[in-house]
């Protein structure tokens, strides 16, 4: 169902009109594509009974880590004009590791830019507001704004390297329970932070 899946969706809507009589009768289709959450989808266009009926779902993976970091790359150099900073490139891979294991329900590149976004408008506030100047979005950064989205401590954040891929590993293991998978690996990544209740263990 849309509603339990955290894939982000393209929505294709089709429009059709008829050619001018001098160009013929045939129909042609025009086709808009945009991409939305699944929360998003539900919020904007789930409510309009016919609106929805207008829009067709492709579901779309979650990109994996290299391609996630190009794309925020990408993203960081509309970040640096618009803030005026410079966003160095190891709190861009930093960004996208750090995410990736400790922001849940949420996915790359998405949950990595407005990260380095929120750091950004905090920097552009303590410029405006306090007079502290800022060229810079460093990895120090990165960690400090995970930590306080995740409640994870700087100190583990700031030991924790490349990502370890668990949901890549466990599907080699398990077939056909990509949901099951996937919060099976969100639960190892909450143990390596050290953010279990042993009183509550995981979910089997």
């Amino acid at each position: 169902m849309l509603g339990r899946s955290r894939q982000p969706i393209s929505m294709c809507r089709s429009q059709k009109w008829s050619n001018d009589s001098s160009f013929g009768s045939d129909t042609n289709v025009l086709r808009l594509v945009g991409v939305l959450t699944p929360r998003d989808f539900d919020e904007l266009i789930c409510g309009d009974a016919e609106l929805k009926e207008q829009f067709s779902i492709v579901y779309l993976s979650e990109p994996q880590s290299a391609t996630a970091t190009a794309l925020v790359r990408h993203f960081a150099k509309g970040l640096e004009a618009q803030y005026r900073l410079r966003i160095d490139d190891e709190a861009i891979r930093r960004a996208v590791t750090l995410s990736d294991s400790y922001i849940m329900h949420e996915r790359l590149p998405y949950k990595a830019v407005k990260v380095l976004q929120s750091i950004c408008d905090d920097i552009e506030y303590d410029r405006t507001q306090r007079g502290l100047n800022r060229e810079a979005v460093t990895d120090e950064d990165v960690v400090f704004k995970i930590s306080q989205i995740s409640g994870i401590p700087e100190t583990t954040l700031a030991g924790v390297g490349e990502s370890v891929d668990y949901q890549a590993a466990l599907c080699d293991l398990i077939v056909g329970q990509d949901h099951v998978v996937r919060e099976v690996a969100m639960e190892l990544g909450l143990i390596k932070a050290g953010m279990t209740d042993r009183a509550n263990p995981p979910r089997s």
